[in-house]
């Protein structure tokens, strides 16, 4: 499964950016040891970072969703990219690209999901006989 598979019309993304005092082999750590994860992210049950590995983030305990997610791509030290599954959500793409930077690590992190008007709902208005409307989210 590709990224153009996930994404075929426009996607909103949330990109961020940040250096980290802390080397790409620590930070890499951080992204693919479940014990780690769990602490920065949450609960996880990431057993193996390679690819069409299936895993989930386990946020019930504290009030959020369950996050069914695939390892779409595994690059150690440099790329992390999976599928993520809310809920009642169409999939989405996470991608953490590490590079070094001095003695820290340059850390971007983007969410790429599919566009909130591609994935417009329809819907029936209510007491009305019209043609269905379509509503974006």
């Amino acid at each position: 499964m590709t990224l153009d598979t996930l994404m075929p019309d426009a996607a909103d993304e949330v990109d961020f950016e940040c250096e980290l005092e802390a080397p790409p082999e620590k930070v890499w750590r951080a992204l693919t040891v479940p014990e780690f994860l769990a602490a920065w992210l949450m609960p996880n049950t990431l057993r193996e970072t390679k690819s069409g590995e299936q895993f989930a983030f386990d946020g019930q305990k504290q009030g959020l969703a369950k996050i069914e997610c695939e390892v779409l791509a595994a690059e150690p030290e440099r790329l992390l990219r999976y599928r993520w599954v809310e809920p009642g959500s169409a999939a989405s793409v996470v991608t953490f690209e590490l590079r070094p930077h001095g003695d820290g690590t340059w850390l971007r992190v983007v969410h790429t999901a599919p566009s909130r008007f591609a994935t417009a709902i329809t819907m029936s208005a209510a007491n009305c006989n019209g043609p269905p409307l379509r509503l974006a989210a």
